[in-house]
Protein backbone atom coordinates (compact mmCIF):
# COMPACT_ATOMS: atom_id res chain seq x y z
CA UNK A 1 0.00 0.00 0.00
CA UNK A 2 1.08 3.53 -0.61
CA UNK A 3 0.01 6.48 1.61
CA UNK A 4 2.00 9.21 -0.49
CA UNK A 5 -0.97 10.45 -2.93
CA UNK A 6 -3.23 11.80 0.20
CA UNK A 7 -3.16 14.84 1.43
CA UNK A 8 -2.54 15.34 5.59
CA UNK A 9 -6.08 15.95 6.02
CA UNK A 10 -6.91 12.60 4.42
CA UNK A 11 -4.71 10.57 6.54
CA UNK A 12 -6.33 11.74 9.23
CA UNK A 13 -9.37 10.75 7.68
CA UNK A 14 -7.98 7.36 7.13
CA UNK A 15 -6.56 6.95 10.47
CA UNK A 16 -9.94 8.49 11.74
CA UNK A 17 -12.07 5.62 9.84
CA UNK A 18 -9.39 2.76 10.50
CA UNK A 19 -10.17 3.66 14.49
CA UNK A 20 -14.11 3.36 13.62
CA UNK A 21 -13.99 0.27 11.68
CA UNK A 22 -11.54 -1.45 14.58
CA UNK A 23 -13.87 -0.80 17.32
CA UNK A 24 -12.67 2.19 18.99
CA UNK A 25 -15.79 4.88 20.30
CA UNK A 26 -16.54 8.64 21.13
CA UNK A 27 -14.12 9.59 18.48
CA UNK A 28 -13.52 13.24 17.52
CA UNK A 29 -11.08 14.31 15.06
CA UNK A 30 -9.54 17.55 16.18
CA UNK A 31 -9.12 19.04 12.60
CA UNK A 32 -8.29 22.78 13.72
CA UNK A 33 -7.55 24.93 10.80
CA UNK A 34 -8.70 21.68 8.22
CA UNK A 35 -4.59 21.21 7.55
CA UNK A 36 -3.16 18.17 9.07
CA UNK A 37 -0.83 18.36 11.71
CA UNK A 38 -2.21 22.26 12.13
CA UNK A 39 -1.36 23.52 15.72
CA UNK A 40 -4.72 24.19 16.28
CA UNK A 41 -5.25 20.60 17.14
CA UNK A 42 -3.19 20.96 20.49
CA UNK A 43 -1.08 17.97 20.67
CA UNK A 44 -3.31 15.22 19.09
CA UNK A 45 -5.26 15.31 15.52
CA UNK A 46 -7.80 12.50 16.86
CA UNK A 47 -9.21 11.51 20.59
CA UNK A 48 -10.92 7.72 20.87
CA UNK A 49 -12.01 5.41 23.53
CA UNK A 50 -11.29 2.15 23.87
CA UNK A 51 -13.60 0.01 25.75
CA UNK A 52 -11.52 -2.34 27.42
CA UNK A 53 -12.93 -5.69 29.43
CA UNK A 54 -11.01 -6.79 32.82
CA UNK A 55 -10.60 -10.85 33.07
CA UNK A 56 -13.33 -10.48 35.95
CA UNK A 57 -15.83 -8.92 33.59
CA UNK A 58 -15.81 -5.32 34.10
CA UNK A 59 -15.37 -2.85 32.12
CA UNK A 60 -13.63 0.70 31.62
CA UNK A 61 -13.03 3.17 28.89
CA UNK A 62 -9.27 3.89 27.97
CA UNK A 63 -9.18 7.11 26.37
CA UNK A 64 -5.96 7.39 23.47
CA UNK A 65 -4.62 10.67 22.04
CA UNK A 66 -3.72 9.81 18.25
CA UNK A 67 -1.31 11.89 16.62
CA UNK A 68 -1.17 11.47 12.71
CA UNK A 69 2.30 12.13 11.04
CA UNK A 70 1.89 12.42 7.26
CA UNK A 71 5.83 12.26 5.71
CA UNK A 72 7.08 10.53 2.41
CA UNK A 73 10.26 10.02 4.47
CA UNK A 74 10.81 9.62 7.90
CA UNK A 75 9.44 11.76 10.41
CA UNK A 76 11.91 13.43 12.55
CA UNK A 77 12.40 13.37 16.16
CA UNK A 78 11.67 17.09 16.69
CA UNK A 79 8.07 16.52 15.17
CA UNK A 80 7.15 14.35 18.05
CA UNK A 81 7.62 16.45 21.46
CA UNK A 82 4.45 18.72 20.94
CA UNK A 83 2.36 15.31 21.09
CA UNK A 84 4.22 14.22 24.53
CA UNK A 85 4.05 17.45 25.81
CA UNK A 86 0.42 17.88 25.45
CA UNK A 87 -0.13 14.11 26.76
CA UNK A 88 1.77 15.15 30.36
CA UNK A 89 -0.53 18.01 30.45
CA UNK A 90 -3.70 16.08 29.74
CA UNK A 91 -2.75 12.30 30.81
CA UNK A 92 -4.77 10.27 28.28
CA UNK A 93 -3.83 6.16 28.75
CA UNK A 94 -2.02 6.07 25.65
CA UNK A 95 -0.72 8.00 23.06
CA UNK A 96 -0.54 6.85 19.42
CA UNK A 97 1.92 8.10 16.65
CA UNK A 98 -0.11 6.73 13.65
CA UNK A 99 2.89 7.34 10.42
CA UNK A 100 2.02 7.04 7.04
CA UNK A 101 5.49 5.72 6.31
CA UNK A 102 7.73 5.42 9.09
CA UNK A 103 9.89 6.96 12.35
CA UNK A 104 13.47 8.06 11.69
CA UNK A 105 16.12 6.19 13.54
CA UNK A 106 16.66 9.42 15.20
CA UNK A 107 13.05 10.19 16.08
CA UNK A 108 12.56 6.33 17.47
CA UNK A 109 15.86 6.77 19.32
CA UNK A 110 14.01 10.32 20.99
CA UNK A 111 10.96 7.84 21.96
CA UNK A 112 13.23 5.36 23.58
CA UNK A 113 15.04 7.69 25.43
CA UNK A 114 11.68 9.83 26.59
CA UNK A 115 10.22 6.37 27.94
CA UNK A 116 13.51 5.65 29.63
CA UNK A 117 14.38 9.01 31.16
CA UNK A 118 10.35 9.96 31.87
CA UNK A 119 8.56 6.97 32.56
CA UNK A 120 5.40 8.70 31.15
CA UNK A 121 2.09 7.62 32.69
CA UNK A 122 0.59 6.99 29.59
CA UNK A 123 1.54 4.44 27.37
CA UNK A 124 3.11 4.92 24.03
CA UNK A 125 2.14 3.21 20.60
CA UNK A 126 3.67 3.51 17.46
CA UNK A 127 1.56 2.91 13.93
CA UNK A 128 4.05 2.93 11.17
CA UNK A 129 3.23 1.68 7.35
CA UNK A 130 3.46 -1.87 7.75
CA UNK A 131 0.89 -1.59 10.74
CA UNK A 132 -1.87 0.15 8.62
CA UNK A 133 -0.88 -2.37 6.39
CA UNK A 134 -1.73 -5.56 8.54
CA UNK A 135 -4.95 -3.94 9.96
CA UNK A 136 -6.27 -2.78 6.90
CA UNK A 137 -6.03 -5.67 5.02
CA UNK A 138 -9.13 -6.92 6.93
CA UNK A 139 -10.78 -3.72 5.35
CA UNK A 140 -11.14 -3.96 1.33
CA UNK A 141 -13.98 -0.81 1.22
CA UNK A 142 -10.99 1.70 3.57
CA UNK A 143 -8.64 0.57 0.43
CA UNK A 144 -10.64 1.17 -2.04
CA UNK A 145 -12.06 4.38 -0.88
CA UNK A 146 -8.66 5.88 0.00
CA UNK A 147 -7.17 3.96 -3.05
CA UNK A 148 -4.04 2.49 -1.11
CA UNK A 149 -3.86 -0.48 -3.67
CA UNK A 150 -2.50 0.54 -7.29
CA UNK A 151 -3.76 -3.06 -8.30
CA UNK A 152 -6.99 -2.68 -7.12
CA UNK A 153 -8.99 -1.52 -11.18
CA UNK A 154 -11.90 -0.40 -8.80
CA UNK A 155 -9.76 2.53 -6.76
CA UNK A 156 -9.82 4.53 -10.56
CA UNK A 157 -13.65 3.56 -10.89
CA UNK A 158 -15.89 6.72 -11.05
CA UNK A 159 -18.53 6.62 -8.01
CA UNK A 160 -21.23 7.02 -11.29
CA UNK A 161 -19.91 4.78 -13.07
CA UNK A 162 -20.83 1.79 -10.47
CA UNK A 163 -23.82 2.84 -9.58
CA UNK A 164 -25.07 3.25 -13.05
CA UNK A 165 -23.40 -0.40 -13.74
CA UNK A 166 -24.78 -1.73 -9.95
CA UNK A 167 -28.68 -0.24 -10.57
CA UNK A 168 -31.27 -0.78 -13.04
CA UNK A 169 -31.68 1.81 -15.83
CA UNK A 170 -35.18 2.58 -17.59
CA UNK A 171 -34.29 4.92 -20.09
CA UNK A 172 -35.55 5.11 -23.49
CA UNK A 173 -33.79 5.59 -26.92
CA UNK A 174 -35.26 9.14 -27.51
CA UNK A 175 -34.36 10.38 -24.68
CA UNK A 176 -30.62 9.03 -25.12
CA UNK A 177 -30.19 10.24 -28.93
CA UNK A 178 -31.18 13.71 -27.73
CA UNK A 179 -28.70 13.61 -25.20
CA UNK A 180 -26.27 12.32 -27.73
CA UNK A 181 -27.44 14.59 -30.31
CA UNK A 182 -25.65 17.48 -27.59
CA UNK A 183 -22.82 16.23 -27.24
CA UNK A 184 -19.32 17.71 -28.62
CA UNK A 185 -19.48 15.70 -31.77
CA UNK A 186 -15.88 14.75 -32.13
CA UNK A 187 -15.55 13.83 -28.36
CA UNK A 188 -19.02 11.80 -29.24
CA UNK A 189 -17.69 9.78 -32.06
CA UNK A 190 -14.34 8.85 -30.50
CA UNK A 191 -16.07 7.39 -26.71
CA UNK A 192 -19.00 5.53 -28.67
CA UNK A 193 -16.51 4.23 -31.60
CA UNK A 194 -16.56 0.89 -30.10
CA UNK A 195 -20.09 0.98 -29.60
CA UNK A 196 -20.78 2.08 -33.18
CA UNK A 197 -18.70 -0.63 -34.60
CA UNK A 198 -19.97 -3.54 -32.57
CA UNK A 199 -23.81 -2.43 -33.19
CA UNK A 200 -22.87 -1.86 -37.56
CA UNK A 201 -21.10 -4.70 -37.82
CA UNK A 202 -19.60 -3.71 -40.83
CA UNK A 203 -19.62 -5.46 -44.02
CA UNK A 204 -15.88 -6.16 -45.17
CA UNK A 205 -14.41 -6.64 -48.92
CA UNK A 206 -11.30 -8.35 -49.35
CA UNK A 207 -8.03 -6.94 -49.30
CA UNK A 208 -6.09 -6.11 -52.60
CA UNK A 209 -2.70 -5.54 -50.78
CA UNK A 210 -1.11 -6.26 -47.46
CA UNK A 211 -1.32 -2.34 -46.25
CA UNK A 212 -4.69 -1.84 -46.45
CA UNK A 213 -5.95 -0.88 -43.38
CA UNK A 214 -9.91 -2.30 -41.65
CA UNK A 215 -11.13 0.92 -42.40
CA UNK A 216 -10.16 0.60 -45.90
CA UNK A 217 -12.51 -2.57 -46.07
CA UNK A 218 -15.50 -1.86 -44.64
CA UNK A 219 -18.38 -1.52 -47.07
CA UNK A 220 -20.55 0.23 -44.31
CA UNK A 221 -19.75 3.43 -42.65
CA UNK A 222 -19.07 3.24 -39.28
CA UNK A 223 -20.42 7.05 -38.05
CA UNK A 224 -23.15 8.54 -35.45
CA UNK A 225 -26.08 8.54 -38.84
CA UNK A 226 -25.32 5.08 -39.32
CA UNK A 227 -25.49 3.76 -35.35
CA UNK A 228 -28.76 5.97 -35.08
CA UNK A 229 -30.48 4.17 -37.98
CA UNK A 230 -29.35 1.16 -36.30
CA UNK A 231 -30.60 1.70 -32.99
CA UNK A 232 -33.82 2.45 -34.71
CA UNK A 233 -33.45 -0.68 -36.63
CA UNK A 234 -33.15 -3.09 -33.66
CA UNK A 235 -35.49 -2.04 -31.71
CA UNK A 236 -38.48 -2.25 -34.95
CA UNK A 237 -36.63 -5.89 -34.22
CA UNK A 238 -37.71 -5.95 -31.21
CA UNK A 239 -34.74 -5.24 -28.88
CA UNK A 240 -35.95 -3.22 -25.61
CA UNK A 241 -34.91 0.47 -25.66
CA UNK A 242 -33.78 0.26 -22.25
CA UNK A 243 -31.36 -2.78 -22.50
CA UNK A 244 -30.17 -1.96 -25.51
CA UNK A 245 -29.27 1.91 -23.98
CA UNK A 246 -28.03 0.20 -21.06
CA UNK A 247 -25.37 -1.87 -23.51
CA UNK A 248 -23.86 1.22 -25.33
CA UNK A 249 -23.60 3.13 -22.46
CA UNK A 250 -21.48 0.56 -20.26
CA UNK A 251 -19.75 -0.63 -23.11
CA UNK A 252 -18.34 3.32 -23.69
CA UNK A 253 -17.71 3.28 -19.89
CA UNK A 254 -15.67 0.60 -19.93
CA UNK A 255 -13.24 1.48 -22.83
CA UNK A 256 -13.45 5.32 -21.54
CA UNK A 257 -11.83 4.03 -18.07
CA UNK A 258 -9.55 1.84 -19.56
CA UNK A 259 -8.06 4.34 -21.99
CA UNK A 260 -8.31 7.08 -18.89
CA UNK A 261 -6.25 4.49 -16.07
CA UNK A 262 -2.85 6.09 -15.75
CA UNK A 263 -1.53 2.70 -14.45
CA UNK A 264 -2.23 1.35 -17.77
CA UNK A 265 0.22 4.01 -19.60
CA UNK A 266 3.29 2.56 -18.38
CA UNK A 267 2.30 -0.61 -19.72
CA UNK A 268 1.37 0.36 -22.80
CA UNK A 269 4.19 2.20 -23.53
CA UNK A 270 6.20 -1.28 -22.64
CA UNK A 271 4.05 -3.30 -25.13
CA UNK A 272 4.66 -0.86 -27.57
CA UNK A 273 8.57 -0.49 -26.74
CA UNK A 274 8.78 -4.69 -27.32
CA UNK A 275 6.95 -3.90 -30.41
CA UNK A 276 9.51 -1.74 -31.27
CA UNK A 277 12.35 -3.89 -30.62
CA UNK A 278 10.95 -7.33 -32.30
CA UNK A 279 10.12 -5.23 -35.66
CA UNK A 280 13.36 -3.56 -35.76
CA UNK A 281 15.22 -6.77 -35.43
CA UNK A 282 13.03 -8.27 -37.99
CA UNK A 283 13.55 -5.50 -40.15
CA UNK A 284 17.50 -6.35 -40.10
CA UNK A 285 16.92 -9.36 -41.94
CA UNK A 286 13.59 -8.67 -44.33
CA UNK A 287 14.54 -8.37 -47.74
CA UNK A 288 11.33 -7.87 -49.50
CA UNK A 289 10.43 -3.97 -50.31
CA UNK A 290 6.50 -4.34 -49.07
CA UNK A 291 7.51 -6.68 -46.81
CA UNK A 292 10.33 -3.83 -45.22
CA UNK A 293 7.66 -0.73 -45.64
CA UNK A 294 5.01 -2.58 -43.83
CA UNK A 295 7.58 -3.90 -41.20
CA UNK A 296 8.91 -0.16 -41.22
CA UNK A 297 4.69 1.31 -40.79
CA UNK A 298 4.36 -0.95 -37.62
CA UNK A 299 7.95 0.47 -36.07
CA UNK A 300 6.49 4.32 -36.44
CA UNK A 301 3.11 3.27 -35.59
CA UNK A 302 4.89 2.04 -32.34
CA UNK A 303 6.92 4.96 -31.68
CA UNK A 304 4.06 7.70 -32.35
CA UNK A 305 1.94 5.49 -29.79
CA UNK A 306 4.68 5.93 -27.28
CA UNK A 307 5.07 8.80 -27.54
CA UNK A 308 1.09 9.69 -27.23
CA UNK A 309 0.57 7.68 -24.78
CA UNK A 310 0.46 10.25 -21.72
CA UNK A 311 -1.79 12.58 -23.89
CA UNK A 312 -4.01 10.13 -25.22
CA UNK A 313 -4.37 8.98 -21.22
CA UNK A 314 -5.73 12.42 -20.25
CA UNK A 315 -7.55 12.90 -22.97
CA UNK A 316 -9.29 9.83 -22.33
CA UNK A 317 -9.20 11.31 -18.53
CA UNK A 318 -11.40 14.18 -19.44
CA UNK A 319 -13.98 12.17 -21.52
CA UNK A 320 -14.60 9.86 -18.85
CA UNK A 321 -15.00 12.41 -16.54
CA UNK A 322 -17.79 13.93 -18.69
CA UNK A 323 -19.31 10.88 -19.27
CA UNK A 324 -19.59 10.07 -15.44
CA UNK A 325 -20.55 13.74 -14.56
CA UNK A 326 -22.67 14.97 -17.30
CA UNK A 327 -23.94 12.10 -19.26
CA UNK A 328 -24.74 9.49 -16.50
CA UNK A 329 -26.76 12.20 -14.04
CA UNK A 330 -28.97 13.18 -17.26
CA UNK A 331 -29.97 9.77 -17.98
CA UNK A 332 -31.25 9.24 -14.32
CA UNK A 333 -33.29 12.10 -14.46
CA UNK A 334 -35.52 10.16 -16.98
CA UNK A 335 -38.80 9.72 -15.60
CA UNK A 336 -39.14 6.15 -15.69
CA UNK A 337 -35.45 5.66 -14.21
CA UNK A 338 -36.34 8.31 -11.62
CA UNK A 339 -39.14 6.90 -10.17
CA UNK A 340 -37.25 3.21 -10.01
CA UNK A 341 -37.13 2.76 -6.16
CA UNK A 342 -35.10 0.39 -4.47
CA UNK A 343 -38.07 -2.13 -3.96
CA UNK A 344 -37.78 -2.12 -7.85
CA UNK A 345 -34.26 -2.84 -8.04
Amino acid sequence: MNFDHLSDSDFEELTYDLLDALGFVNLSWRRGSGLGGACADQGRDIVAQWLQTEPDGSQNLKTWFVQCKHYVRGVPPEKLDGALAWSIAERPDVLLFAVSNFLSNPAKTHLESYQRNNRPAFGLRLWERKNFERLLSSYPTLIRKYQLDAGDPAGTVHAAHLEYVLRPTLNTLDYFLRLLDKMDTSMRDEVFSFAFAALISPRLREPRHSRETIAELMLDPIDYPAFHAKCRELVKQGVAEHFLVQAVVSDALSWTWRFSDAAQVDARIARCREAIIYFTDKLETETGEDNIDDISGCIATAKSAVESAPERQRTWKGYYDALCGILLPALALEEPTRHLTPHDS
